[in-house]
Order: structure tokens, then sequence, then C-alpha cells
């Protein structure tokens, strides 16, 4: 019986079980992302035979239960698999095939979730190179400047079927980058490791399984000059390396005078050799620099330079070297002691470190740091008490929350030299039972350039964490929805990308648990859908060796005492997407011998001429030959440079001076001096090309640290000039004061082309571009001891009183903290001039600070001192700050400081403060960078909304904030507008809301201004203008002839052969609705087309007008046509008026205002317009005409002006019309076009030069003749013209000045070849030229008819030949 029920409830157990198993399943699918593979591979290396294969399965459980999900499979190969992802329903898993033969391979994985599971199977493919497809080629560098980073050249592999995997090669001493991100091609770049294989053909060979390709790669020596003369230079001139700063380096100098390029100089040392690099060119050659690091050992370093095929030691040095030791930043009698105080005060918990130090402190910035979170806060910071030589260092800090496991302190040099050994610190008394957090949302957005925004979510319950991008934080500043405490919340910031892209993300909380991200794989943060971080600056839309059409808007240009700006486009032979920029970098700075001085530039598509460009400027003076660039497309492709490609993709640059050298200490002469105490360096600073511009050194007490900024530049001078200058570096002390040295321990000195040279104690630099390099066998030049005998005080200053509060602005919510304190020093009293520094500290040892100021002196003894510090937004939220202040230095050479845990016995109300509430503050904070063209602005701050506008302020004498701009873009941290007017000037923005309410601080922005001005304009071509008029010049009584330069006419004569009179006529009245002129004047007529007098009054009209512009293209076709429809009328003076109009351009609905200035001369005047005299005749009219900035639809067009003159007379018979165009001369710089409209013998001149103001440049322009083109009255009583003015491409202004006056002819318009007359008999109103055809051409047909007349009665029968002949004479004659 019992038997029987056992059964029965296994049986019942078993239905109930398969009935629960029937609705519950388990989902596998294959999520593979295939940007980061593929189902067919190359062998893992190309002389391999196995294929590694990663792939992603998701499963997903009808469970509500869920779990731990595992995988398996019955497959023989070899499989790895890792939980990368799980929710508990659902779970992504790595899969790792890891050794998977040649062929079609198969493999069945199952998914498996207590008694439930699901299956998928995954089909790849392995397969070898197919040898028979493979090409390969070697491209040489082509360029002759090899420099560090430079490559020889690169092997194209292509022909391939599958992106290839590790290419196994014997590079026989060169370094090789791979670029394998095309499908079909690999690329290896070459750089020689060694440089004394410059002159070998090296064999190289790529490996493959079964087959091995070899090739050549040539000696490096022809792309070099062959070396002759040289001087070698040591610094300092003895074999010994002297001490002059912590990171001594000995320099050595070879100046070499050769043509051409430049010859290969390296320094040859037992550990390698590296290349000299050229600075500056003097009269005997250019000077290459090497340095000479400290190794601790002595080191012989050999000179070599290329003769011929050959590479010969020219000079060497054996120099005796210093021993390295990191004494000099923690000393090994350093005591290092920490102390942490737990939770008694005001539910804080913070910890103490300190250390004393007998041996003598140098110039350097500690940074501490806590598992990864460095915080640097600046000297003094920590510096209790003491000298330089004895003191006592003390810090306290916020205990984070982190397991003890974690919660590693570390301080260290900034400079990242040895750091004393990390203190373990025990864990906050705040709970550590917080889960791991996650990710729930993640975008990467590229805003411009090389900006990018991030939007991050993690889960809830995040509170205090950190959100790290390769390691750099970010905290609460940038939450942006929600309170970061309870429920979601959202973290946004802007990523500047300096580097190579993104590699890790990780979301960490306040108790150190963290979840890592890492991009070199798909690491995801949900599952439905599936969903992985990116990194946004890792595209490869473009494969960079397929670049083409590189080209320059000028080439071959000399930067000699000029910089130059330019434009580079270039294109690739498929282009699919154009949204993209592309960062070009200018390598025109050979400065740094380890790393580059350089400045980068972001190509965008232009879409008229379908092509990418960049603009940049090519600075004054470098060095004659190709100028280095260097294309990157994201993170992928980052060493693409300019000397793999063909020469005509080269830009070319000559000068006949070349300066990248900074500006140096030529002279020094120190000297002290008492009544003041002072001490002074007078020194002469030599830049003898580009020029000194500006600089500071800086000088500190050596004893009591007090620091001292003096600046220099043009306005210090005290004789001399930017080349040669002398100036003086001068500290005074107080008289109370001890005897000690002062020393230059930081300098930077620039000059005008931004080269710098600088010097400083404790940190690298360098080493040729020290001022100091002529002072290398003196290490004390730096210093001066001033004699106070042997007085010192040796009692610190003492902090009486502190107090500190916070403030929050009504106006634009900025939270402030404010301090004020009390110092005494009752023996030798305060050095006024030292003000100390406030800091405060939050968690994650977060530290923000301010110099103080002297609010009042007390006494000779006693200073009140005051400081503010605004609040960042997030700094102190869900925290406490603690408060310290460092910087107290007395007469006496002694220095001291208050750390939080001495201002408690100080001040115990006032030492830190709590609950710093989160204010959102609108600010804008950063702006990408804009040219002088306008356009796209990128706007970066905090707590924008999406219907905010942003208001700008051009500074341009309109009123306040004259545009409104609606952004594209927007988001909390970052907005984007793209209508910023073309400006060469400053101009201000702000962001308001829409109710103008809340609004952020004005942020100036500075365009970087871009003048594409032709480097090497060819002057006008002086004509040869004949000298007109029969007689020549009107005879000797009216002008002589000039040769070359046509006739020079005797007043009143005027025009190009002396035969015409100015008219004097009244002022002519105002047209109030537009820059028209009419000017009437009343003459006799001089004939028709007789010599008869004609004593007929005639009432001529003369009409000047404005008709249109025109954007034209590269190729003169018309972009747009604007015509002028209304303008407003201004009278300035009784002369003078102006008309002003706009014009709106219809593709970005932006405005150009154009303002015309008429002016009346009464009389002869002599004016200046483009640097060049102008004569104005009596009754004159002169147009001024002003364009502001017009938004071209591409840097390749222009506009075009179109005039309209015409002369009319008020009868129609018996008078003639002409017309003439050319260019004239009235001084040796004045070249300028002019029409000429006759009627009978009255003429309208007008003169048309060839220059404009251009951005405030003087510039050539031209003029053209358009009556082929227009509808022309033409008629024996008027002659009218169409004149096109050409205005090049241009930024921000541009200024043309044409003339018009009205001449009395001495000869009527009959007597022009050119002339169209009537009479009372014919009013066919044909030329004089076309009557004298006619008339020609039927005395021909006459004649013709005659001959043959003659011939018939002689010789009737004519043959066929010589009727022919008639025949065609006559239709020739008829001609």
């Amino acid at each position: 019986m019992n038997n029987n029920k056992y059964i029965f409830l296994l049986l019942l157990f078993q239905l109930i079980l398969i009935n629960l198993l029937n609705g519950q399943s388990i989902e596998v699918k294959d999520i593979s992302d295939p940007s980061f593979l593929t189902y067919n591979k190359y062998p893992a290396n190309s002389d391999g035979n196995t294929c590694y294969f990663d792939f992603f399965i998701l499963s997903v459980s009808s469970n509500t239960i869920g779990g731990i999900f595992t995988i398996s499979t019955d497959s023989s190969l070899s499989i790895s698999s890792s939980n990368v992802f799980n929710d508990q329903i659902t779970q992504i898993n790595k899969i790792s095939i890891i050794s998977a033969p040649i062929g079609q391979n198969s493999v069945s994985l199952t998914s498996h979730l207590g008694l439930i599971n699901g299956s998928t199977i995954i089909n790849f493919n392995c397969e070898l190179y197919d040898i028979n497809s493979i090409k390969i080629k070697y491209i040489p560098n082509i360029l002759a400047d090899l420099n560090p980073t430079a490559y020889n050249g690169y092997i194209e592999l292509s022909g391939l079927k599958y992106k290839a995997n590790n290419i196994v090669l014997s590079s026989n001493g060169y370094s090789v980058l791979v670029n394998s991100d095309s499908k079909t091609a690999t690329y290896i770049m070459l750089r020689p490791l060694d440089l004394t294989i410059f002159n070998q053909d090296v064999i190289c060979s790529v490996y493959f399984t079964d087959y091995q390709f070899n090739f050549t790669v040539p000696s490096s020596y022809p792309f070099y000059s062959s070396n002759s003369d040289n001087e070698v230079r040591f610094y300092p001139d003895s074999p010994t390396f002297q001490k002059f700063s912590y990171f001594a380096s000995n320099v050595i100098s070879v100046t070499a005078n050769y043509t051409g390029i430049n010859p290969l100089i390296f320094l040859n040392q037992t550990s390698g050799g590296s290349l000299t690099i050229p600075f500056y060119q003097n009269d005997k050659g250019t000077v290459f620099f090497g340095a000479l690091q400290n190794s601790g050992t002595n080191l012989r370093t050999g000179i070599v330079s290329q003769y011929g095929s050959s590479l010969v030691e020219i000079n060497s040095t054996t120099l005796s070297s210093f021993p390295i030791s990191s004494e000099t930043y923690f000393p090994s009698g350093t005591t290092y002691i920490h102390r942490t105080t737990l939770g008694t005060f005001n539910n804080m918990t913070f910890f103490v470190v300190y250390f004393s130090s007998s041996i003598y402190f140098d110039i350097i910035d500690y940074s501490f740091s806590i598992y990864n979170l460095p915080s640097v806060l600046p000297w003094p910071f920590g510096f209790e008490n003491g000298t330089n030589y004895q003191f006592s260092f003390k810090v306290t800090f916020l205990l984070s929350m982190m397991s003890s496991a974690m919660n590693t302190f570390f301080i260290l040099p900034y400079n990242g030299m040895t750091s004393l050994s990390p203190l373990n610190l025990p864990s906050d008394l705040v709970s550590l039972n917080d889960a791991t957090p996650t990710m729930n949302h993640y975008e990467m957005i590229n805003l411009d350039s090389n900006y990018y925004l991030f939007r991050i979510a993690p889960s809830d319950g995040f509170v205090n964490g950190i959100i790290s991008i390769n390691n750099k934080p970010y905290g609460y500043e940038s939450l942006v929805e929600g309170d970061g405490i309870n429920g979601p919340s959202m973290y946004e910031f802007v990523y500047e990308n300096t580097g190579s892209g993104i590699s890790q993300i990780e979301i960490r909380s306040a108790s150190g648990k963290s979840s890592n991200y890492y991009i070199s794989q798909p690491s995801y943060y949900s599952s439905n859908p599936p969903k992985s971080v990116y990194d946004a600056t890792a595209f490869n839309t473009y494969n960079l060796y397929l670049i083409q059409n590189v080209s320059f808007l000028y080439n071959n240009l000399n930067t000699t005492n000029k910089s130059i700006d330019n434009i580079m486009y270039f294109n690739f032979t498929d282009v699919t997407k154009t949204n993209v920029e592309i960062e070009v970098v200018f390598l025109s700075n050979f400065k740094l011998l380890n790393s580059r001085k350089f400045k980068e530039f972001f190509a965008k598509w232009n879409s008229t001429i379908q092509m990418f460009q960049v603009e940049f400027r090519v600075p004054a003076n470098i060095k004659t030959g190709y100028l280095n660039y260097n294309i990157k497309i994201g993170s992928i492709y980052t060493n693409f440079y300019n000397q793999v490609l063909p020469a005509s993709n080269q830009l070319y640059v000559t000068s006949s001076r070349f300066d990248q050298y900074g500006p140096i200490f030529k002279t020094i002469n120190k000297s002290t001096s008492q009544n003041p105490n002072q001490i002074k360096w007078s020194v002469t600073i030599e830049d003898a090309i580009n020029g000194f511009d500006y600089g500071y050194v800086i000088v500190r007490g050596d004893m009591d640290g007090s620091r001292y900024t003096i600046n220099l530049s043009n306005n210090t001078i005290i004789s001399g000039d930017e080349f040669l200058g002398q100036y003086e570096i001068i500290v005074t002390i107080p008289d109370i004061c001890t005897t000690q040295s002062y020393s230059i321990i930081e300098i930077e000195l620039f000059d005008k082309q931004g080269y710098s040279s600088e010097f400083y104690m404790t940190k690298s630099s360098d080493a040729p571009s020290n001022p100091f390099i002529n002072y290398f066998n003196d290490p004390t030049i730096n210093k001066i001891t001033l004699d106070c005998g042997d007085y010192i005080d040796q009692t610190p200053p003492l902090l009486l009183s502190f107090q500190s509060s916070r403030v929050v602005s009504s106006q634009d919510n900025t939270q402030t903290l404010f301090f004020e304190f009390q110092v005494t020093d009752p023996q030798s009293g305060l050095k006024s001039d030292q003000l100390p520094i406030v800091y405060a500290t939050s968690k994650q040892l977060q530290g923000i600070f301010n110099t103080s100021e002297i609010k009042n002196i007390v006494s000779s003894n006693t200073i009140d001192y005051k400081c503010q510090i605004d609040i960042p937004y997030g700094f102190g939220y869900q925290s406490d700050i603690l408060f310290s202040v460092f910087g107290f230095i007395n007469n006496g050479g002694y220095f001291s400081g208050y750390s939080t845990e001495r201002l408690i016995a100080i001040s115990p109300n006032y030492y830190y403060m709590s609950n710093i509430p989160l204010i959102k503050k609108l600010l804008i904070s950063k702006v990408s960078k804009i040219t002088s063209s306008g356009g796209k602005l990128l706007i970066i701050g905090k707590h924008f909304q999406s219907d905010y506008k942003v208001h700008i302020n051009y500074l341009d004498g309109n009123l306040g904030f004259s545009q409104v701009s609606t952004p594209t873009t927007s988001y909390s941290t970052s907005i984007i507008i793209n209508d910023i007017k073309p400006t060469t000037k400053p101009f201000i923005i702000k962001v308001v809301s829409l109710n103008n309410l809340n609004q952020s601080n004005e942020f100036t922005v500075y365009p970087v201004v871009y003048n594409f001005i032709d480097p090497s304009p060819k002057p006008p071509i002086k004509p040869r203008i004949p000298c007109a008029g029969t007689p020549e010049c009107g005879g000797s009584n009216n002008g002589y002839c000039k040769e070359n330069y046509g006739c020079i006419c005797y007043s009143p004569w005027v025009g190009i052969d002396c035969t015409s009179q100015v008219i004097i006529v009244p002022q002519p009245s105002t047209n109030t609705s537009n820059p028209s002129t009419e000017i009437p004047v009343v003459g006799g007529g001089g004939g028709g087309t007789n010599n008869e007098t004609n004593t007929e009054t005639i009432l001529f009209k003369s009409l000047i007008s404005l008709v249109s512009l025109r954007e034209l293209d590269f190729q003169s076709n018309i972009v747009n046509t604007y015509t002028f429809e209304k303008w407003v009328y201004n009278e300035i003076d009784e002369n003078t008026n102006q008309y002003v109009t706009n014009i709106t351009i219809p593709k970005s609905n932006k405005t150009t205002t154009i303002t015309a200035t008429l002016q009346w001369f009464k009389e002869k005047s002599i004016i200046k317009f483009a640097n060049q005299q102008l004569v104005m005749n009596p009754s004159s009219m002169k147009y001024t005409i002003d364009f502001s900035n017009y938004d071209f639809s591409t840097k390749l067009n222009q506009l075009q002006l179109i005039m309209s003159a015409s002369l009319s007379a008020d009868k129609s018979d018996n008078i003639c019309s002409s017309k003439e165009f050319g260019e004239t001369s009235d001084s040796d710089d004045d070249i300028s076009n002019y029409i000429k409209l006759q009627v009978d013998t009255v003429s309208l001149y007008g003169r048309f030069i060839k220059r404009a103001i251009v951005d405030s440049t003087v510039q050539t322009v031209s003029n053209v003749l358009l009556d082929s083109s227009m509808n022309l009255i033409k008629n024996a009583a008027s002659s009218q013209t169409y004149i096109g003015i050409q205005l090049p491409y241009y930024s921000n202004s541009i200024i043309i000045d044409p003339d018009f006056s009205l001449l009395i002819d001495s000869k009527s318009a009959s007597n022009n070849d050119n002339s169209i007359c009537s009479n009372d008999n014919n009013k066919s109103g044909l030329s004089t030229i076309q009557l004298v055809g006619i008339i020609i051409g039927s005395i021909g047909f006459a004649a013709v008819i005659i001959i043959s007349i003659t011939f018939c009665i002689i010789k009737k029968r004519t043959d066929a030949k010589f009727k022919l002949f008639v025949r065609n004479k006559t239709i020739h004659m008829d001609k």
C-alpha cells in the first residue's frame, strides 16, 4: 500500500514538473557584431594554419525567476565561454574559438538554466591567403627631411579577400606600423631603428603559409645632401654634465653649410643613434641641435654625418655623468606618518598625512591619489612650517568610502618621479554593502572636430560615484538629470579627444566597486535589445591610402618674414560619406627632439567643389623644403604622413631666413643693491630673425620659498629692439630680510611666430631651447645671493582668526565661498607681497583654491586677508568640504600654513562646510574654434535647454545683441549654432531662456582670422600706353609724350590725347531714391558728319547708376544675382550723400550691407585711396562703395558689381556718338581702366582704378566691359556702357572707389573710328567704320565688273578658271 502511494506521488511530481517545463524555454541567438569580427578570416598569423574567432550569444529565458546560464558544446574545437552580461532573465556570453582549422567549421552551442536549455549553431570559415591574388609593392618616402617620426616608406599588401590579421615579417633593422583596417589591403609602414643602415639596401620578407615574399627597402641616402664643412659646438664646452637643472642635458650643435635638402647628421651612442634637428639659420649655415641626457654613467657620443655614400664621424666627446637619485623629491631621511581620526567631528571622517625633512626641498607640486583618482594642489599646499632646508609637511583629506583594499593613498611629485610608499587607509564608517554599479544608457556623439558628447546613465543607487573615461573622472559636476541619489540619473559631459580614442569606461561606486567596459571588443550594458559601448572616434569611413587630388590654394610659397594663410584640398577614390571631419596635423616645427609641437586642423566637406578642404596657416621663416603633414581619420588611421605621397601632393615652401628657435639670453649681468634691497639680472634677449615678443620669469627665494613673477615684453625694453634688446629682471626685498639666494626657477620666452625657449628647474624641457644655453658652463647664473647679515626669524607666522561663509548670488546662482582671516608675525613681520592661498577639498581628493588679497594692513606685523572661491557645480555635493590655508612668509625666512587639523583649534566653526546644494547656473565655459568665415560654433557649458536661444553681439557698431540664433543641436552641456556671420573681430555670445529671465555669462569669442591673399601677387603690369592723337598728344601746346606712359597733358587739357577739357558745371541735384547721378550740360555742337561749325545749342545728359551685384564661381558662371531695390538716403554734408541698402543671401538668409557714398568735387583735389594718390578734376563725382561681409557659397567665388554709364543729347540729326574702353595712368603707381562715352563734342569720362581695400589690405582688382551681354542703348545721339568691377573673396569688408567727370573735346565724335553718326539724308545709324566698309566694298565691286567686261570684249572665250577667279574676287571685295 505504501509503495503504491510513493509511486503515485512520484508520478504526480513528474507530471507537475513536465507541465512546468512545457511552459519554459531558452532562446539562444548569435548577436556577434560584424564591425568587430567576421565569419570568414585569415589565420591568426599570416604564416599559420589556424584562426581565432570571437562570437557573442544571447540567452533569453521565459522563466521569470532567472539565474546564471551555463554554456556547453559537443564540438572538439578548443572553446572558452565567459559571461559578459547578465540580468537574471538574459545573459550574453563571449565564445572564443582559439584554434579553428583551415576550412568550413561549425559549432553547436547549448545554453542551460536549470533543467531547461536552448541551442544555436554558428558556421564560420578559416581560409588561407590566396598567394596568386596577393600583390606586394614598396612605396618609398619621396621626401628628404627625414625626422624622428618619419617613415622610409610603406608596403602595400593588396588583393586580400578579408581583413588581414597579424602579418609576420622580418624587417631587418626597421620598426613597423601595420594599418590593416581595410578589407582589401594592408599597409605596413617602415621606420629605421638603426641609423647606420641608411646607406644600405635592406631585404625584408613577408611570410605566409608555405610561401615567402621578399622585397628590398632601398637606401635612404639619395634623399639627403652630401655634407661637407661642419662646425661642431658643445654646450657646455667642458666634457662634463653640468647639473644646471634636475633634468640636465648637454647640447651639441652642428652648423652645416649646404644647399638643397637636409644633410644626414646624427649622434651615435652605444645605446643607439638620434637625429639632430635643424633649428635656425645664421650667416654660416643651418644650425642643427642634438641633446644628450645624463645617464648616470660616462657616455661616449660620436657626431656622424654623410659624405657621399659613407658615414663619417666628424667629432666625438665622452661626458662624465653624475649619479641619478630620487632624493631630490623624497629624501631618504624623510619620515612619512599617517594618522586617522574617526568620526568625531560632525560625522566626518578625515585622515592626516605628514612628514618632516631636513634635506633641501626643491620646486615641485605634489600629486595625491586614491585608487587612480589623482589630485594636484599646487604649492604651497601642505607646507606647514619651516624653511626649504628643514620643514614639516601636513595635509588633511576626507576618507573615501572605498574598501581598505582599494583605499590606498599615494603622494608623489607631479612630474612623475618616484612616490612615497603607499598608505592603506581604513574605510569610511558608511556601509559598504552597496551593489556593483552598471550602465543603463550610453551615447557618444561627435559634436565638432575632436569634441564628443557622452551621455551615461548609471544604475540606480549610484551615489558619490565616479564615471571614468580613460581614467579621467567625472562626478556630480556632470549630473544633468535626477539628483544622483534616488531613482535614475543622467550624467553628461563634453570630452575633448586629444589622444587615440576611447579605450575604457568605468562606472565606480563610492565604495570602489566598479564595472568596466572596454572598446576593443563588444562590452554590453543591455541585452534587450543588445547594446554595447562604442568609440565614436574610431570611424574608418575612408582608406587614407586611397587619398587623391591633394592640392593647395597656394603653392611654392615664400615665407620670408611673413606667415601665409592657405587651403588644402583632397579627396578619396570613393566618397560615400561627407559629414565627417578629417584631422590634418601640419608638422612645420621640428623644435622638440622627442616629440613635436604642432597644431591640428580639421578638414570639412565642401559640397560646391566636391572635396574636403582645411584652412591653415604656414608660419613665417620656416625651413625651405616640403611642409610635412599627417592626416588622421578618427583613432583608426593615425600615422599617414605626406612622405608617402607623390611630389604633386606636396606643399613646397622657401624662405631666405629660417628660424624655429626661441629667444635666448645673449648676455647676462647680475647685481645687488641696497636702499631699497634689490637683486637684478640685466639680460640681452636675442632673436635675430623672428624677434622677441613676450615672456615671463619666476624667481624664488631658496630659503623661504617666496615667489616673484616678472613679465617681459616690448613695453619693458630698456634699449635696443625686438631682435636684440636689453631687459631687466628686478626683485625688490623688504628692508628687514634674511640672507638667502634667489633663483630663477622658470622661464618662458616667445618670439613673434610663437616659438619658445623655456627653462624649468625640476621639469623636463627641450634642452636646445633653454634660454641659458650660452651659460651652460655656469650653473649658478640663475642665482643671486642677497646679504642681509646673520638675521633670521625662526618663529613662524601665526593665524589669529579664520572665518568662512557661503553666498548664493541672486543674479546668476553663483555659489561663492568667502574667507576672512588675520595673520601676524610679531618678530620680523610678514612679506606683504607674498599672498597666502586658501584651499577647499572634498571627497575623492577633489580640490579648489584661490589666492587671497590684502583687506587691511593692521600694523607692520599684522595683516587682514580676504579670499573668495566660486564653487563649481557639483563640488561638495553629498560630501563635506575641508578648508586649509598655506603660504604665510615672514621677513626672516620662515613660512607657515594651516591644514584642516590645525584650523580646528583656531576656528572650530569655520574649518569645514556641509550641505552644499546643487544649484543650477546657466554657464558658457568654452567654445570650439571658429574662423573669420563664420558658420558653425559649438558652445560648451552647463544647464542649457532645448528652447534656449543664443544672443550675439558682433561689436560692429550696432547696438547690443543684434542677432538671436536658434541652436540646431541642443544638449544640457552643449549647443551648436550654424549662423555666425563672417567677422574678423571678436564677438560676444550669451545663452538666454525664452522668457529672458535666465541668462548665462557673456562669453567673448575670438575667431581665427584667415586672409587668403596670393602670397606672391604679381604687380600689375605697367601697360605700354602709346601716345595717342594726331598730332601726338594734341600738339606741343597741349602736352608731350612720355615713353610707355602715354601723354602728359598741360593744364587745362586732359584725356589720353590731351584734346579734352574739363567742363565746369553746377553741382547736380541730389537723387534721394538711389545713388544715381544725372549731370546735365548745355553745349554747342561741334559738328556732325561734316566739318562745318555748328552753333546750335544742345542739352546733354549723363547718367551714372549702380545696376546689380552678382556672385560668380571660379569659371565666371553666375551663382546669384541681386538687384538694388530700396536705398536709405542720408545727407553727410552739402557735397556728400550716402545711400545704404541690404541684400539677403538665399542659402543662408544672411544679410550684406552695401553703402554707396557719393562725393562731388567742385575744385581740383588730390585724394588718397588704397595707398595711391589720385587727382580729382573739378566737377567730378566720386563713388565710394563699401560692402560688409558676404556669405560666399565657396571661397573660390567672387562678386561682380555692375555699373551703368550713359550720355545722350536732345537732338537726333547731324550728330555722332562713340565709346572707348582702355587703360590709362596718371602716375607711376596708378594703373586704371577708363571708359569714355562721347556724343558730339561732350564726353562722360569714368575712371576705375585697379585697386580695392579688401579686409583692410590693398589688393589688385580688375574691371571688365559687359556690353556684349547687356541690353545697350546705341545710336548716334546716345552712348551707354556697362562695367563689371570684379571683387575677390573677402571675409569682412571690401571698398572700391570709381569716379566720373564731364569733358569737352576739341574734336567731334565723328572723328573717332567707332563712331555712330546720323544726318538729314542718312538715318541708318551706321557707324563710320561700317559706312567706310560699304563704300569701299561698292567701289571694289564696280571695278571688278568693269574689268570683267573688258576681258569679255578682248577675249570672249575666257576659260572657266578665270571666271571663277573673278567671282571669288568680287565676293572678297564685297566683304
